[in-house]
């Protein structure tokens, strides 16, 4: 059958079904014939659809076998696309070999029916010019003609056919693999080019026979070759298997010999055809790997470590060495197939399992320091573990492995050594620091010593060397800024002059931006472990000076501060010279030195202020005194001469004028007491609101205008701008304008004058008051806002008071965000105020400044005679005078009063009838007020009427106040109280004045 007429179905067909046969034939025979011949049945249906479908059949066929081959005959079997090494390169050999056999088949095919067709036409062709060689002479040139092209035809399918042959022997000298074809009939052997080369025979050499392919076998190997082939002869199998040859040049190489017989029409052997490849190099190669694992094994088996391998995906075990399976406690084949979980608790082993992905995740090593782990037989270990993945050929994970070290001894070692250092450390520790505390004990003692703090921290340097240092000074810092040193002492008496030399020639910079002088801005310590030649020179002010750091050998310091109350005073200085290095301990123990030192000379100040402090306030006693016993006096002299008969009308006059005003006085210096009071405990009570300041000036002015006429002095408003506005308290901003007028006017001689001018300055406001009175001495003006302070505070001095006026201005001026300051050119030459306030120009955020009104001057009913007439009031005071003046001045505006001297008698009253107003004192003998407004307020609830409540009591402090309207009070007066200003509260609280303004400061003053 020709080859058009074959169907193409057939063609591609009858690879693939042969393949079908060859399985089926090696799942059937696998088991006799073993597990790597049955590989070779798949070169039949090659060779055999190569020869019946041509090249393209072949290379399907070939394809479809490789498939079939990796499937059937390469381990893991049954599988497609699992490789290893070995399997892997046996598969390309398969391929390699199936395309040169489809190859050479379909080329060999391709010749023989070409030379049959050829044949075929030179008989047809013959037969014809025989029948018609008489007919057809005349065509017979035509017919040569024709023949010549058939001839050439055939010269050039010759042609085609010596390039295959080339073609397929350019593939066999690739693949090292020659073909070879035994005519066992003739015995004659027939081998192509490369497997002459293969056996280092040359081509043109005497014809090969069956016996010169055995002598080229190598002797030990020869028996084998002989009986495979005498058994391949005889029941017609393939073959293959591998021998080793000897080339004539010496050589030995190893060849894998394939083959097949084919047998004749008789059924006896007539042919046997082949390949023979040289796998000497794979086989060197396959040694190698197999020496390389084997050394490899040798290694991980016998290491210490244990090293393990997990599959990437499951993280199933998939190797252990010998130490891991002495380490687990677990035999080797009980560990392959598992995963952590199934050895370890379920805490350990997630821990295990976060740590493999984290290394397949970030495909880098992981090392793991300490890891413990709980093993069968030795309980917990602790494990040095590194984790590294291991990729396949397409980069993706596909094992994880891991070394892991014991380190549990070492660890414990560790742990041992650590705890004999901390011992050693600790008892070295303990002995420096009962050194340092034996130090700093006599440094106390010495510091405690005397309260002259001078000499004694002269002692302190002189205990710090040498214990701390070979050289030792204290620098304290004076009121104007510069540096002076206090004392120095050193190892080396010797040297004592030679440093004061240095301090005199080379004094302390202040702006120095290191040593001293910086320690003493910054307040914190410096340390020098080692003093180098560069910062020597750095700090040398010329080259004199830094020859002498050099010859001193300076090597290590310290300097610490010395700090009183937050503020760095001065600084300790230690310098070592002879190879000690200091360090954090040995500042500590500076520092600690240092602040002991401070605080002796804290003490030391202390009690020098405590000194003044003391004589301060006798001075104060003294003329507090003094300045309340004058106007009592006057006051007592006064009220006794009234009681005496005969008095004339006119002294009774001045007696009353004189009792008033200095009973006013009196009550100005207690209020000045009370203000001082206030400000020293933070109760001093401010109403800020928007004020004009101009209302505010005058009002202080007309206050002690009488004072100054009184004087001839004249005072001289000058105002800028009366629209002039500010945020404050009218009534604090009032006492300050007219405490500096006071003090103006009480500071200037008769005839002189007092000029207080207001005006604006940028964003401020400036209150200047300026007198042509004595003046102040320079020396005492940082003094003049201090409290208790007077220029002249002698029993012999001219003016009187008690030097709190100018010290309540400061701070109320301070309360108002401004400043006082004060200038004077000198004594007799006057003295000038000025008062800087933020300003408010103009209308302020709340609207327009409401004017100012003392709260003496509130609006008030034209006629207060009849204000309280028929309100009935019960007075309760244990103080008879008290008593009865209260109740002489209700009665004089026509109110029904009963007076009461107790509790009791004012709840007798109480129940006899229902009084319109009650005023109480609180300090009674007894029972006080609060009983008596907790009883009051019993009965009103049961009677079912409600009383109102006034407390007229010395107690004037914030607390007092609170307690007071606590208790059921409506109002708190603080005594002494001005009898308007009672008749004001009382019209208030009973609704005898109408709702208005009366002033809060009136009805509830500031507490103390």
């Amino acid at each position: 059958m020709s080859e058009k007429e074959r169907s193409p179905f057939l063609k591609y067909a009858i690879g693939p079904f042969a393949i079908a046969v060859a399985v089926l034939f090696k799942e059937g025979a696998a088991p006799t014939l073993g597990a790597d011949r049955p590989f070779l049945l798949l070169f039949a249906p090659i060779m055999l659809s190569a020869w019946y479908g041509g090249p393209g059949s072949g290379l399907i066929t070939t394809g479809v076998a490789a498939l079939v081959a990796d499937y059937f005959f390469l381990p893991p079997f049954y599988t497609i696309g699992s490789f290893n090494r070995t399997s892997l390169i046996q598969l390309l050999i398969f391929i390699a070999e199936g395309l040169s056999i489809s190859f050479l088949s379909a080329a060999m095919y391709r010749a023989k029916h070409r030379s049959d067709r050829t044949e075929r036409d030179i008989v047809r062709l013959n037969q014809e010019l025989e029948q018609r060689v008489l007919e057809r002479t005349a065509q017979l040139e035509a017919t040569n003609k024709d023949l010549e092209g058939q001839i050439q035809e055939r010269q050039r399918t010759e042609g085609r056919l010596r390039r295959s042959e080339k073609q397929l022997a350019a593939a066999q000298a690739i693949a090292h693999i020659g073909s070879w074809e035994w005519d066992i009939v003739t015995n004659q052997v027939v081998w192509s080019d490369e497997l002459y080369r293969i056996y280092g025979l040359d081509p043109r050499s005497d014809q090969i026979r069956y016996e010169t392919f055995i002598n080229q076998i190598a002797p030990e190997d020869r028996a084998r070759t002989e009986e495979i082939i005498t058994r391949a002869r005889s029941d017609g199998r393939p073959f293959s298997f591998h021998h080793r040859i000897l080339r004539p040049d010496g050589a030995v190489r190893i060849l894998q010999a394939r083959g097949e017989v084919i047998f004749g029409p008789d059924g006896r052997p007539a042919k046997m055809i082949g390949t023979g490849q040289d796998i000497t190099e794979r086989r060197a190669a396959e040694e190698e790997l197999r020496r390389t694992e084997a050394f490899l094994n040798s290694i991980v088996e016998n290491l210490p470590n244990m090293i393990f391998v997990k599959e990437a995906q499951a993280l199933r075990f998939v190797r252990f060495n010998k130490a891991g399976e002495a380490l687990l406690g677990y035999p080797r084949e009980a560990l392959i197939g598992k995963n952590d979980y199934d050895f370890f608790p379920k805490a350990q082993a997630d821990f295990f399992v976060a740590k493999d992905r984290q290394v397949l995740q970030d495909g880098r090593l992981l090392n793991i320091p300490e890891e413990p782990i709980q093993t069968q037989h030795l309980g917990t270990r602790i494990l040095s573990t590194q984790k590294i993945p291991l990729y396949d050929t397409d980069g993706k994970p596909l094992y994880l492995l891991g070394i892991s070290e014991d380190i549990t001894e070492r660890k414990k070692l560790e742990a041992e050594r650590e705890e004999l250092i901390r011992e050693q450390t600790a008892r070295i520790e303990a002995e420096a620091a009962q050194q340092r505390l034996t130090f700093l004990s006599e440094a106390s003692a010495l510091l405690a010593s005397s309260l002259e703090y001078e000499p004694t921290l002269a002692r302190v340097t002189q205990l710090a060397v040498p214990r701390l240092a070979d050289w030792c000074t204290v620098d304290l810092t004076e009121e104007d800024g510069t540096i002076r040193s206090l004392a120095v002492a050193h190892i080396d008496p010797e040297k004592m002059k030679w440093a004061a030399e240095i301090n005199r020639r080379y004094p302390l910079d202040p702006n120095a931006a290191q040593g001293v002088p910086a320690v003493l801005r910054t307040g914190r310590s410096e340390i020098y472990p080692e003093i180098s030649d560069a910062m020597l020179a750095a700090a040398a002010r010329d080259d004199a000076h830094l020859r002498i750091l050099r010859e001193v050998g300076l090597q290590s310091a310290m300097i610490v501060p010395l700090v009183v109350q937050g503020r760095p005073i001065g600084a300790m200085t230690f310098v070592s010279e002879s190879g000690r290095r200091y360090g954090e301990s040995d500042l500590a123990l500076a520092e600690e030195l240092a602040r002991r030192a401070a605080l002796a000379i804290e003490n030391a100040r202390l009690y020098r202020q405590a000194q003044e402090a003391n004589r301060a306030k006798d001075e104060f006693l003294a003329v507090v005194s003094h300045e309340l016993r004058t106007p009592l006096n006057a006051i007592l002299g006064w009220s006794l001469l009234l009681q005496e008969e005969g008095v004339a009308p006119e002294t009774i006059g001045h007696a009353l004028e004189s009792i008033a005003r200095n009973a006013t006085t009196q009550a100005q210096l207690i209020g000045d007491l009370l203000d001082v009071s206030r400000i020293v405990t933070g109760k001093l009570h401010m109403n800020i609101r928007p004020a004009a300041l101009a209302p505010i000036v005058q009002e202080a002015i007309n206050v002690v205008q009488s004072s100054a006429e009184a004087k001839g002095i004249q005072l001289i408003p000058e105002i800028a701008d009366p629209t002039l506005s500010i945020v404050g308290d009218p009534d604090r901003l009032q006492q300050v304008v007219w405490n500096l007028l006071s003090n103006a006017i009480k500071f200037t001689p008769e005839g002189g004058s007092v000029v207080i001018r207001v005006e604006p300055i940028d964003t401020t406001v400036q209150i200047r008051v300026t007198d042509t009175g004595i003046g102040i001495p320079r020396e005492f003006l940082p003094y003049v806002f201090d409290r208790f302070r007077q220029a002249d505070a002698s029993s012999t001095r001219v003016h009187g008071g008690l030097g709190l006026g100018l010290a309540i201005v400061r701070h109320l001026v301070e309360q108002h965000g401004g400043t006082v300051e004060v200038e004077s050119p000198g004594e007799g030459r006057g003295a000038t105020f000025t008062v800087t306030l933020p300003i408010q120009p103009g209308r302020t955020k709340g609207g327009v400044p409401e004017p100012f009104k003392p709260a003496l001057f509130e609006d008030r009913p034209a006629d207060r005679s009849r204000l309280l007439e028929g309100l009935r009031v019960l007075v309760v005071e244990d103080a008879p005078d008290t008593r009865e003046l209260i109740a002489a001045l209700l009665k004089r505006h026509q109110a029904e009063v009963k007076a009461v001297g107790s509790v009791q008698e004012a709840i007798d009253a109480v129940t006899e009838g229902r009084p319109d107003l009650l005023i109480s004192d609180i300090a009674m003998a007894g029972e006080d007020g609060y009983v008596l407004m907790e009883r009051v307020r019993t009965v009103a609830s049961e009677q079912g009427w409600k009383i109102p409540a006034i407390a007229l009591t010395a107690y004037a402090r914030k607390e007092d106040q609170e307690r007071v309207l606590a208790a059921g009070f409506q109002l708190h007066l603080s005594k002494p109280v001005k009898p308007s200003q009672l008749v004001l509260a009382i019209g208030k609280l009973t609704g005898r004045i109408a709702e208005g303004r009366l002033g809060e400061d009136l009805l509830n003053p500031p507490a103390d």
